[in-house]
């Protein structure tokens, strides 16, 4: 291969193009980005957590990665494992937990930072109904204290009795509302369900 060979992939003038930003807690997501997103819990649909560590290894290691100290990450650790009931299990690798279980710890990853914003991602989809109980609450104790969840949801009963603001679409909102009933959107073709939870 000769030095003046044309290259096999080219890329000029690409940008980030996100459309308008918002400041969360006043901050500027370009100006400080790390600030912003040590306020944001995110919790994917596939949840990525370490199978070979432990329910308490996975919060404490958390808790390293946000730079808080161990005495607040093992008071945080205790107070999130004994509110999703997991407290028996946190010394059992998570590749033995069962789905809700796996479901719970993801949430309380989440939590440990004590963000303000969450991201939840289908958080009800195949657990039990214990599990979404204990989840239900806790998300709800969370919002009084002041925080916001945004989450996405195909349960419609469950999105109508825990949220104060819905939007429905596929790529963008096609239909929103804040103090409506649910019944008086119309959802089309199976779309998803986004919707917000927000301390007013």
């Amino acid at each position: 291969m000769t030095s003046d060979a044309e290259p096999a992939l080219e890329t000029r003038g690409l940008k980030k193009a996100f459309g308008d930003l918002h400041a969360v807690d006043g901050i500027d997501p370009l100006q400080d980005p790390v600030a912003v997103k040590k306020r944001i819990g995110v919790v994917p649909e596939d949840l990525a957590l370490f199978d070979r560590l432990t329910g308490a290894e996975t919060l404490s290691f958390v808790g390293q990665v946000h730079g808080l100290d161990a005495a607040n990450v093992r008071a945080r650790s205790d107070e999130l494992l004994t509110l999703m009931d997991l407290t028996g299990a946190a010394g059992d690798m998570v590749a033995d937990y069962s789905h809700g279980m796996r479901k719970k710890l993801a949430l309380s990853a989440a939590l440990l930072p004590a963000p303000r914003l969450l991201f939840l991602d289908e958080p009800f989809e195949g657990i039990d109904a214990v599990a979404s109980r204990q989840i239900k609450e806790l998300l709800l104790q969370f919002v009084r204290g002041g925080g916001t969840v945004f989450l996405t949801s195909h349960i419609l009963e469950i999105v109508e009795r825990l949220c104060d603001h819905i939007g429905a679409g596929r790529s963008r909102a096609a239909a929103s509302g804040t103090g409506t009933p649910f019944s008086h959107f119309s959802v089309v073709d199976a779309m998803p369900t986004a919707s917000v939870n927000a301390h007013t």
